[in-house]
C-alpha cells in the first residue's frame, strides 16, 4: 500500500512540475527521494507548488517566477532548489504574497481586456479600409462611365500655371509691339499684371483650339443637341 501512495505521488508531483519545465528550473531532478533529503513531505510540497503551478495565466506565472529572483529567493532559476522553492511558495501564500499576485491577476486580466478590445478595433479598421478600397473603386469606375458620356469635354485638361502666364506673357508682348510701346522686363510686378489683364482672353483661345478639332465638334453637337 505504501509503494502504491508513493507512486501515485510520484506522478502527481510530475504534474504539478509540469508548468514549471520550461522556466529553466530544474524540476526534472525533484523527485519524491530529492524532497526527502530536503526533509520536504511529497503532499506537503505538491500544495504549496500549487500556488504557482495552478496560475492559468502564463503572463501571470512567469512575473511570479521573475518576481522570485528580484526578491532574492533565487539569484537565477536554475539555482532554485525544492527548499528555495518551498519558501518562495509560503511567501506567495502570506498576505503581502497574496496581496501582490492578486494585482498581477488583475493586471493580466486587464491586459488580456486591452488585447480583445484592440483586436475588435482592428477588425472594424480592416472593414472600413475594405469598404473604402471597394467606393475608390466604384467611384474610379464612375467617373470613367462619366467622361466615356461626355467626350470630348471631359479630354480637355487646362493650361497649367506656367503654360498659362507663358501665353499671357506671349500675348502681351504682341500687343505692345503691335501698339508700338516698350516691352517690360519680365518680374514679378509683371507676371501679377499679364495674369489679370490676360488669363480670361488665353483661357479662351486655349478652349477654342481644342474644340477647333472637327471630330470633337461634331460629338459636342451631339451632346448638346
Amino acid at each position: 500500500m505504501a509503494g502504491t501512495a508513493c507512486n501515485d505521488l510520484s506522478e502527481d508531483l510530475r504534474l504539478v512540475l509540469l508548468p514549471l519545465e520550461n522556466t529553466s528550473i530544474p524540476v526534472q531532478t525533484w523527485t519524491i527521494t530529492e524532497l526527502a533529503k530536503h526533509f520536504i513531505t511529497t503532499r506537503s510540497f505538491i500544495d504549496n507548488v500549487k500556488t504557482i503551478t495552478l496560475i492559468s495565466s502564463n503572463i501571470v506565472c512567469d512575473t511570479v517566477i521573475t518576481l522570485a529572483i528580484q526578491r532574492g529567493f533565487w539569484a537565477q532559476n536554475s539555482k532554485c532548489t525544492p527548499t528555495t522553492m518551498m519558501k518562495f511558495c509560503s511567501f506567495l501564500k502570506s498576505k503581502e504574497g497574496s496581496q501582490i499576485l492578486d494585482d498581477f491577476q488583475k493586471k493580466a486580466e486587464l491586459w488580456n481586456v486591452m488585447k480583445r478590445r484592440m483586436a475588435e478595433i482592428e477588425a472594424v479598421i480592416a472593414y472600413h479600409r475594405g469598404q473604402i478600397v471597394l467606393l475608390e473603386k466604384k467611384l474610379e469606375n464612375e467617373i470613367a462611365e462619366v467622361e466615356s458620356c461626355y467626350l470630348p469635354a471631359s479630354q480637355y485638361v487646362p493650361l497649367d500655371e506656367q503654360e498659362l502666364l507663358k501665353r499671357c506673357y506671349d500675348m502681351y508682348v504682341a500687343e505692345t509691339i503691335k501698339s508700338k510701346l516698350k516691352v517690360k522686363e519680365l518680374d514679378q510686378e509683371l507676371i501679377e499684371f499679364i495674369k489679370f489683364q490676360y488669363e480670361k482672353d488665353v483661357r479662351m483661345a486655349h478652349m477654342m483650339d481644342f474644340m477647333a478639332d472637327e471630330m470633337r465638334r461634331l460629338v459636342l453637337n451631339v451632346w448638346t443637341g
